[in-house]
């Protein structure tokens, strides 16, 4: 895969298909029997040789087997609304996840995101939450970054100033301890 992530994926202990299935969890919600197709197909859109079908397989297996990801289940959301509601905090920006939708575990989450140095790059959290047909409020933890970033999301926008906020939530799992928002007013597509 390349040295540094060849390094990376000995030290975490991970295969390269369970590398790509974590980083398919981690940034897009789906269905368990979409996890493989869509993880394989962000390994080929990277650049990476694709494993085949059967590591793929096994390394689901072995997450799950782990304890690292799981189906969500009424339960689970009962679970997670119980730790958001004992953690409090704004968000999560991107819901909660669908029953029948993979997800991670806290233990999952905790091996995603890593010790301060990181097992995986971390990015400024830029995550759009569209409220309103027209409007929507981006949460980064880097005042900079939407300032930048935020005014490219739309073809046509307004863009106000950044307001600091508190702990938020991109997803459950992932708790900031302060950011900002910007709120956005943008001209819906016909496409949309």
């Amino acid at each position: 895969m390349g040295e540094k992530l060849d390094k990376l994926l000995e030290r975490l202990g991970l295969t390269e298909a369970e590398y790509w299935i974590l980083h398919e969890v981690y940034f897009t919600e789906r269905r368990a029997q979409d996890l493989i197709p869509h993880a394989k197909g962000l390994a080929d859109a990277l650049g990476y040789a694709v494993p085949p079908r059967e590591e793929f397989e096994a390394a689901e297996k072995s997450l799950f087997n782990r304890g690292l990801i799981q189906i969500v289940t009424d339960e689970t959301l009962r679970e997670i609304e119980a730790e958001l509601k004992a953690d409090p905090g704004l968000g999560p920006t991107e819901g909660l996840p669908r029953v029948g939708c993979v997800d991670f575990t806290r233990a999952g989450a905790e091996f995603r995101l890593g010790p301060p140095e990181g097992t995986f790059r971390q990015r400024s959290g830029i995550c759009p939450w569209y409220y309103a047909p027209g409007r929507c409020r981006i949460f980064s933890t880097s005042k900079e970054s939407l300032i930048v970033e935020a005014p490219g999301f739309f073809e046509k926008c307004t863009v106000s100033d950044p307001v600091e906020v508190g702990p938020w939530r991109s997803r459950w799992w992932r708790k900031y301890s302060r950011g900002y928002y910007v709120e956005v007013e943008y001209e819906e597509s016909d496409d949309e």
